[in-house]
This record gives C-alpha cells, structure tokens and sequence, in this order.
C-alpha cells in the first residue's frame, strides 16, 4: 500500500480482504489496487475507521455493503447478492422481498438479524460496522475466522460486530 501504512496495519487490512473475499486471490489484489490508489490519493495517513471507509468502498457491492439503515430494499438486494457468490440463498420469510408493504414493516436491523441468523446456520457470520450516521456497512466472512475478524478490527482500532448486534 505505497508504504502509507506500516508494516502491521497493512498486514491487518491484506488478512481482512483474505477473509472477506475467502481467500479469492483476484479479488483480493483487485480491491488491494483500489485502495493504494485511494491511499495515494489521500491527503493523510488514514486513522482506523477512515482506513475501513477506504476499504469499504474497494469491497463495495462485490464483497462488502454500505447502505442507509432505513433501505431495506438495497441490503436485501446487496446481501442476496453477496450470498449468491457463496451459493447460498437466502429467505426472507416472504414470497416477495421486494414488495412496498414488507419493505414499509421491516428494518435493515430486522433484516441483518435474519440474514445472520440463516449464514451462521452454513458457517457464514454476517459482519458489520457503523461507518456514519444512519448507515450499515460490512461483510461476510467464514464462522471460524470471527477471532481474527475481531483481532483485526481491534488492530485497526473500529468496532465490527455480528449481524446479531445491530447499532
């Protein structure tokens, strides 16, 4: 990472990506890439929560999500995809997940407490941290790497939790 992070921090965030990405190689050089360039761009050396920012947005919708707390219809779509890359399905409990009147009577915490409750069942756990006010942003990651997922956030200096704790 363009020597903007010491040895132990970009160690930290390479591990983290491997987790996130279950250890896809492609995937993680590709989102390494995108945030050098955003680390090259910075003005700074980025503290914990602005560095997981950074890397939020190279996950983005490819192994990580971002959305407002109140767009139950986004985090339904966005998990249903990020699920979808590990041949998982997930139940909303409703024959359409997209209609107005389910989305009107559920939260995106109602939802994660859901979507983790059914992942955790296929050794999955649902990540995730509270990147602003009013938004929801994380990730998937292997039930046994929780250790480590909490070492690193630790490392990193933010707070992440399982999708059975919402904010």
């Amino acid at each position: 990472m363009s020597g903007r992070l010491d040895d132990d921090t970009r160690q930290a965030v390479e591990r983290l990506l491997g987790m996130i990405n279950f250890d896809d190689g492609v995937m993680i050089e590709k989102q390494l890439a995108l945030l050098d360039e955003a680390l090259e761009e910075s003005e700074e050396i980025p503290d914990g929560a602005e560095l997981l920012r950074m890397v939020q947005e190279a996950i983005d919708w490819e192994a990580g999500f971002e959305v407002e707390q109140t767009d139950s219809a986004t985090f339904i779509d966005c998990l249903n995809q990020l699920a979808a890359r590990l041949d998982i399905v997930l139940d909303w409990g409703v024959d359409d997940p997209e209609d107005e009147d389910f989305l009107g009577g559920t939260s995106v915490a109602e939802l994660m407490e859901q979507a983790h409750e059914q992942l955790r069942a296929m050794g999955i756990t649902l990540w995730h941290w509270e990147s602003g006010a009013g938004v929801y942003a994380g990730w998937l990651a292997r039930s046994d790497d929780e250790e480590e997922i909490l070492a690193v956030a630790e490392q990193l200096d933010v707070e992440v939790r399982s999708g059975d704790q919402p904010f």
